[in-house]
């Protein structure tokens, strides 16, 4: 297997392990609500912070390395931002104070960038897909779309920029 196609490995499996590991912390949380909490949230209790930080960590470890495959550019180095924030936000969960806030930040406002610089800048023929995903994740954090606290204007984002990755691997690999 060469290098390059560990890369993409990483970054599907890097997809993989995040969303699934978020969802094995909401499941197993009956106190968490969609609509009153932030997916950080689930960073903080046992045994649901075991598979949410645990999660994210290995998610922007593995995101990380596929990301080292796609920096050639300033959009590469925004993706790799990405993930490595993400690595922060389960590194520094919430009761870390501002080193949780600044690494989940980072990582909604570099995901967005990511997701619109690739699509306005390169020549993909997914290209509006990617500008498309990244304004669905946008105006998921506008004041006035009413998605509730938190986790689902982070769940729509999150979701769009795995979809952005899953498609940039497809693209690459062409």
């Amino acid at each position: 297997m060469n290098s390059e196609r560990i890369g993409y490995w990483c970054g599907v499996l890097g997809i993989i392990i995040g969303t699934t590991s978020v969802a094995i912390a909401i499941v197993i949380s009956p106190w968490f609500s969609f609509t009153d909490n932030w997916l950080s949230d689930l960073g903080v209790r046992y045994p649901e912070a075991v598979f949410f930080n645990t999660g994210l960590i290995l998610a922007g470890l593995l995101g990380s390395i596929f990301s080292l495959f796609f920096v050639k550019n300033m959009t590469g180095y925004i993706l790799f931002v990405s993930t490595v924030s993400l690595m922060g936000v389960g590194l520094f969960p919430e009761t870390t104070g501002p080193l949780h806030f600044y690494s989940s930040v980072m990582f909604f406002v570099s995901s967005i960038l990511s997701m619109l610089l690739t699509g306005i800048k390169k020549d993909y023929h997914l290209k509006y897909i990617f500008v498309a995903l990244a304004v669905i994740s946008i105006a998921a954090w506008l004041p006035f779309v009413d998605l509730g606290r938190g986790a689902i204007r982070e769940i729509v984002s999150s979701l769009c920029f795995s979809v952005f990755v899953l498609l940039l691997i497809y693209s690459l690999r062409k």
